[in-house]
């Protein structure tokens, strides 16, 4: 078998070849004519504003061929329809006359000595859209807490407004607009710009990056976000002046005695109180005539580039106790008085021709509403009287809640009680031989 094949080997690799060479031969003499399919031709689209032009704008996808290509079946010369490729044949769309099912006739020119046969796919798809316009306000979100012993004390974007162009398929989305800052854990201030956030109706963020039909006039914010340290410190206030005559303070306080204060750390460092000192005027004792409470406001006492924490934080209620003086006179009659030191056999009476004598006392107006004679209690100490006109001092007993106006006397006449008539001779005081005392007072 193997000798058949190799017998006349060279004869018969010559008769191949000068077979080729003929064939060869006929085809570039006759230039036989076939089909041939060219794909991925690109699509051009002309009169492309008879779409985006309208209103404000309109937007289209392309529904099929997605990938905006046709292939085309071409008949011709194989010298000719060999050599082609998709960029020799022109294939266009022309959306000024689109279908009012969003169709277009997709034209295929022919290349010189070329005959189209069919192109895939015959016609384009297009989806259109109106393009929307509106204006959002950027809504500013803070999330989280600042670190221990601070606060956010403003937070503010800028600019505040954008406007956005979208199709109305997007636009129908957006529920809000705007950025989110955490700031969990600050102890200092943010300056930053931020890029605007677009959410649906559920909080989803809406990822308009990859859209170009949605455009936004502002993409992005400056943020500011502004954190103040806290501090709180006691708060001491002395009044000034003198309470009016006969007005006593009895208690003087306030609340609140201490304040929570807000700022820059190093506008709180130094700050361990606030003052009011006495010489301010602030309480002016002088004007307080009667109990009850006044509301002030210390923020004048605070430093500059110091606030209080919360609004209404600087006003301060003061609390005053006072009691009046007042006097009360009674009538003191003989019966009234307790003699103290009294021999037994004495009598006495007023020297003047009087039944009472009046005494005054004075103290807290509460104390006064309830004060009797009794509990004055006058009396009067006999331990150096003599007989006769004398004047004693009218003394009360010692009390806390009450106390004698002036230094009252009585002028009292104290007389022995004489028994038995005496056996000597009366001597008539008219001719001087007795001298009575009227006028010492006896203590």
């Amino acid at each position: 078998m193997k000798k058949k094949l190799t017998h006349n080997l060279f004869l018969k690799i010559l008769s191949v070849i000068f077979a080729f060479v003929l064939w060869l031969m006929v085809v570039i003499v006759t230039d036989p004519y076939k089909t041939v399919i060219i794909s991925d031709v690109p699509i051009t689209v002309i009169n492309e504003e008879e779409i985006t032009g309208q209103g404000i704008g309109q937007i289209y996808s392309v529904v099929s061929p997605q990938d905006r290509t046709v292939s085309v079946r071409v008949y011709g010369q194989k010298s000719k329809v060999d050599k082609l490729t998709a960029s020799d044949i022109k294939a266009v769309v022309d959306f000024g006359v689109v279908s009012s099912v969003g169709a277009a006739y997709i034209d295929v020119s022919e290349p010189e000595g070329v005959t189209i046969m069919s192109k895939t796919p015959e016609m384009m798809k297009i989806d259109v859209e109106a393009l929307q316009e509106r204006s959002f306000d950027v809504a500013l979100e803070v999330v989280g807490d600042a670190a221990e012993g601070y606060i956010i004390n403003d937070a503010r974007i800028s600019p505040n407004v954008t406007k956005i162009t979208a199709p109305e398929s997007v636009m129908a989305k957006i529920a809000k607009v705007g950025i989110q800052v955490d700031v969990s854990g600050l102890s200092s201030d943010i300056n930053s710009f931020r890029k605007i956030v677009l959410y649906d109706a559920s909080g989803k963020v809406i990822d308009y990056d990859k859209n170009e039909n949605v455009t936004l006039s502002v993409s992005e914010v400056q943020t500011y976000v502004e954190t103040y340290m806290i501090k709180e410190v006691p708060l001491e206030i002395y009044p000034s002046g003198e309470m009016q005559e006969n007005i006593v303070l009895t208690n003087f306080s306030y609340e609140p005695d201490t304040i929570v204060l807000k700022g820059r750390k190093s506008d709180l460092a130094t700050i361990d109180s606030i003052v009011v000192p006495e010489n301010s005027g602030f309480v002016n004792l002088g004007d307080i005539t009667e109990s009850g409470n006044i509301v002030k406001d210390v923020s004048l006492f605070v430093p500059s580039g110091v606030y209080f924490l919360n609004e209404g934080g600087e006003k301060v209620t003061l609390h005053f106790e006072v009691m009046k003086i007042v006097e009360k006179t009674f009538d003191v009659f003989m019966s009234d008085i307790d003699f103290t030191n009294r021999p037994d056999d004495i009598e006495i009476e007023f020297a003047d021709d009087i039944s009472s004598v009046a005494i005054t006392v004075k103290g807290y107006e509460n104390d006064m509403k309830e004060l009797t004679l009794k509990n004055v209690a006058p009396y009067v100490n006999l331990i150096n009287s003599v007989e006769g006109n004398s004047y004693y001092k009218l003394r009360v007993r010692t009390s806390s809640s009450f106390t004698l106006v002036g230094e009252p006397v009585v002028n009292l006449t104290i007389k022995k009680i004489i028994e038995e008539m005496p056996e000597d001779p009366i001597v008539d005081p008219a001719e001087g031989l007795i001298e009575e005392p009227t006028t010492p007072v006896i203590n």
